[in-house]
């Protein structure tokens, strides 16, 4: 198994989906070879592809998991071992099914007392679940922050305008907790570091202790490969003007630099007429525009 093979498989599973001139640029290698090598994973099953949506470009994407197994164990970044066991897992095979919120509630209070933190993912999913994903992952994270311990939720893109995740974004941002955005995010899950792993598939919740050590190298190149999420919104300007916090404060818990932050009381200053950044405070929240 060649080591273009297994990058070309890591790559893959990073990614979701990732053209082959992507590949080319990541692994610093010719694009006839990696077309060439691509074509033949895609002979094995291990590998899908395809075109991109705009029929400009080849792709390829993980493919059968019994096919790409043989690869795993020659890989030293772990990313193909915990995305056969994420496909495992989701499968239902090797876990407990969680039939109530207070089932759930046990074993989130455990974990959250013993973990070193959490690594949180949202996929989209009917709007009936994700509320009550999301619900359960902004409980877990105030838990989390309360102890100390470090939160990092991933969603997808093109999710953080619906209203349910616009909240969440907004709570989990006053938190202070690491939000990494995506294209694509396929799983909801709940990955308490070292001790185990909730999934929320098909609108059941499964409980997986088996594999949480080798899904936290997947989890990890995933959230390592998003980009932070930068949303800011006057509204939470407001609070944080109103709650008194030093400019260093209140920029790090919007995950911003403090130049951004005076940049945003800056033009809310601006738009409200105020002669001062108390001002400001008082009269946005006076007229409950923001």
């Amino acid at each position: 198994m060649s080591v273009i093979d297994r990058g070309i498989l890591v790559q893959a599973i990073v990614s979701h989906r990732v053209t082959l001139g992507a590949l080319a640029h990541r692994m610093r290698a010719s694009p006839t070879i990696l077309l060439e090598r691509a074509r033949a994973l895609v002979d094995t099953g291990a590998l899908t592809l395809s075109m991109t949506p705009d029929q400009a470009q080849l792709a390829v994407a993980p493919g059968d998991p019994c096919a790409v197994r043989p690869y795993a164990e020659a890989d030293d970044t772990g990313v193909i071992r915990g995305w056969l066991e994420l496909v495992r897992a989701r499968s239902g095979l090797g876990t407990t099914g969680l039939r109530t919120r207070l089932e759930l509630g046990t074993v989130a209070g455990r974990y959250n007392a013993r973990c070193r933190g959490a690594m949180v993912l949202v996929a989209r999913m009917a709007p009936e679940h994700t509320r009550a994903w999301l619900e359960l992952a902004l409980a877990v994270s105030r838990s989390l922050v309360a102890q100390a311990k470090r939160v990092r939720v991933l969603l997808p893109c093109d999710a953080c305008d619906l209203p349910p995740v616009a909240a969440f974004v907004e709570s989990a941002i006053d938190l202070g907790v690491a939000l990494h955005v995506a294209p694509e995010v396929d799983s909801s899950l709940i990955h308490w570091n070292g001790l185990g792993v909730v999934y929320f598939v098909g609108g059941r919740m499964r409980l997986d202790t088996g594999g949480p050590d080798a899904i936290a190298e997947l989890l990890g190149a995933w959230l390592d490969a998003a980009d932070p999420l930068r949303h800011v919104t006057r509204r939470r300007v407001v609070r944080l003007l109103a709650a008194g916090h030093t400019d260093a404060v209140a920029a790090r818990k919007l995950g911003i630099s403090e130049r951004q932050f005076r940049r945003h009381v800056s033009g809310l200053m601006l738009d409200l007429d105020a002669g001062s950044r108390f001002q400001a405070g008082i009269e946005a929240a006076r007229s409950m525009q923001w």
